[in-house]
């Protein structure tokens, strides 16, 4: 994968704007419960690597605050990692990207 193919992955994957067709992503999340009560989350999305005629693109802000609505029903705070880990395995680019969510209490009835 050449600089500017890497650059615009990174772009968009960090990033709910896409400027390219995108392919349902597959991926998933992990949710780890932290001591202060926080859950770390960690979402995973793949889709056909990029190419010159066909860029590629992953939601994965948006899979991250499904992932922290999924675990926090009554809202949360999120905070996410600045950057993914994206790499290129059997024509697949995956993309993972952290954050923490801070769940806010439930409302009362």
């Amino acid at each position: 994968m050449n600089a500017i193919a890497l650059a615009f992955v990174l772009l968009a994957a960090t990033t709910d704007a896409t400027a390219a067709a995108v392919t349902d992503p597959e991926g998933g999340y992990t949710a780890k419960a932290l001591p202060d009560g926080s859950i770390q989350l960690r979402v995973t999305g793949s889709t056909d690597a990029p190419t010159d005629a066909r860029p590629a693109s992953i939601e994965l802000g948006s899979m991250l605050e499904a992932a922290a609505a999924k675990e926090c029903p009554g809202g949360y705070d999120l905070t996410q990692d600045p950057k993914p880990s994206v790499k290129v395995e059997s024509g697949k680019l995956i993309a993972t990207l952290g954050g923490v969510a801070r769940c806010k209490p439930a409302a009362r009835p």
